[in-house]
């Protein structure tokens, strides 16, 4: 059977979210007023979706013999099947989430900005098609007079080969991590502290199954002779 491809590599991440701006301390005695800081970017995207894999390779065709036959040939089994087809490739893995962006500190003056929340990682990619099976061989007999092909008993076993698995679906990605939150984490005036990073994403969901399994070879071996 045909080595199974190698699964398509994941997709490339895709760069951090934009991070939050720190708050601006003008001071008690300055009349203007301070700036809240921002949290991260709180759109996280999610991750590409990872690459189908490609399709399984043909199994091998049987092989072509040919006999001569001086006097008799009886109780013979010649064995010449095609080959059954390869597996399909795996499907890629989903990218990872994107990172949330970081949440500006507070410097002092302000309630520290949160992490903005990590991306779902991506969905797998569908597994490859099944390779198609290789076609049963060919027996050539090369006989005297006065034998006919009625004198040679042999038995030929030449199945056309069957077809391949189709691959398996590929994993999702990883969920992407959250951006860190300003200053020493967590904004007390919500309640909201939630450590030193903001949510993370969730994984990426498998690929869809693939039920295509690779087309049998297109026909069982066969033989023929010839008196010489």
């Amino acid at each position: 059977m045909p080595a199974q491809p190698g699964a398509p590599p994941p997709p490339a991440a895709r760069p951090r979210m934009g991070d939050g701006t720190p708050a601006t301390c003008t001071g008690w005695w300055n009349p203007v007023p301070d700036t809240n800081p921002t949290d991260g970017s709180w759109d996280g995207q999610p991750g590409a979706q990872g690459r189908d894999g490609i399709p399984g390779p043909s199994g091998l065709n049987g092989g072509v013999i040919s006999i001569a036959v001086s006097e008799f040939l009886e109780g013979v089994v010649i064995s010449l099947p095609g080959g059954p087809g390869g597996q399909g490739a795996d499907g890629g893995q989903g990218a990872p989430g994107t990172p949330g962006g970081h949440g500006g500190a507070g410097r002092g003056c302000e309630d520290d900005a949160r992490g903005g929340p990590g991306g779902d990682g991506g969905k797998g990619g569908r597994g490859g098609d099944g390779g198609k099976g290789g076609n049963g061989g060919h027996l050539i007999l090369l006989h005297h007079k006065p034998l006919g092909f009625s004198d040679l008993k042999f038995e030929l076993h030449a199945p056309r080969g069957v077809g391949g698995l189709p691959g398996n679906e590929g994993p999702g990605g990883d969920a992407g991590p959250g951006g860190v939150n300003g200053g020493s984490g967590g904004r007390a005036d919500k309640g909201e502290v939630t450590g030193p990073f903001g949510p993370w994403g969730q994984p990426g969901p498998h690929g869809d199954f693939n039920p295509t399994k690779g087309p049998d070879g297109d026909h069982d071996g066969d033989s023929e002779a010839h008196e010489i």
